[in-house]
C-alpha cells in the first residue's frame, strides 16, 4: 500500500467519533442507523474533521490598507484555488451543515450512486468540475464519506481520475473511518491519493 494515509487525532474529534464507531469484542461496529445521522455529534464531527484537513489547504493572502494615521490588515481567501466537497448528502448532511462557514465559496456536489449505472450523475459531475477547471488555477476535491466500507469511492476516482484531467495529487478522501481491505484496494489502482481518517478499520 502507497498511499498517503494521515490519521486525525485531535483529542475532540476522537471523542466525538468514539460513540460513532462502537468497540465490541475488538472490532468495531459502525452505527448505520439513520437516527444517529441527526445526532449533534455527526456534525460536529464532520466540521472539526474537514477543520484540521482544510488548514492545510487554505491559502490566506494579506492585505494592507492605509490610512492617514494607520493601517489597516484584511485577510482574504486565495481566490485563484476552488475546494469542492463530493459526498452523498443522504449520508452526510449533518456532517456538512456548518463547513460553509469555513469557507463560503466552498463547493458541495450530492454523489449518490443509486445504481452502478448512473451515468447521468457522472455527467453532472464531470461537468461541474471541468467547470471550475476552467476557471481556477487550482482545485482541490475532498471526497467526503463516514465510514468508507465498500469499493464504490474507486468508481468517483477513476471519474475524476479519467474524464476531469485532475491528478490525484488534488484528490482527498476524508471520512471518520475507513476498513483496510479498502485503502489495500485504493493502494493499487491510486497509489498517490491522500486520504485524512480517524480511525482505521479491520474485518
Amino acid at each position: 500500500m502507497q498511499l498517503n494515509i494521515y490519521t486525525i487525532s485531535h483529542p475532540i474529534i476522537e471523542l466525538l467519533t468514539n460513540s460513532i464507531i462502537n468497540t465490541k469484542n475488538n472490532k468495531y461496529k459502525y452505527k448505520y442507523k439513520y437516527k444517529y445521522k441527526s445526532d449533534y455529534k455527526y456534525k460536529y464531527s464532520g466540521f472539526l474533521l474537514m477543520y484540521e484537513i482544510l488548514r492545510k489547504y487554505i491559502k490566506i493572502q494579506k492585505i494592507y490598507i492605509k490610512h492617514i494615521y494607520s493601517i489597516k490588515n484584511l485577510y482574504f481567501i486565495n481566490s485563484s484555488t476552488k475546494h469542492i466537497i463530493l459526498t452523498d448528502l443522504s449520508n452526510t448532511y449533518n456532517m456538512i451543515t456548518e463547513i460553509k462557514s469555513l469557507i463560503p465559496d466552498i463547493e458541495i456536489i450530492h454523489t449518490e450512486y443509486k445504481n452502478q449505472n448512473n451515468y447521468q450523475l457522472d455527467r453532472i459531475i464531470k461537468e461541474r468540475i471541468n467547470y471550475n477547471k476552467s476557471k481556477y488555477n487550482n482545485i482541490n476535491i475532498f471526497i467526503l464519506d463516514i465510514v468508507i466500507s465498500d469499493d464504490k469511492i474507486t468508481r468517483l476516482i477513476k471519474l475524476l481520475e479519467n474524464q476531469t484531467e485532475l491528478s490525484l495529487n488534488n484528490i482527498n478522501i476524508a471520512c471518520i473511518a475507513c476498513y483496510e481491505n479498502i485503502l489495500s484496494h485504493l493502494g493499487k489502482i491510486s497509489p498517490k491519493l491522500k486520504v485524512y481518517t480517524t480511525k482505521i478499520l479491520y474485518n
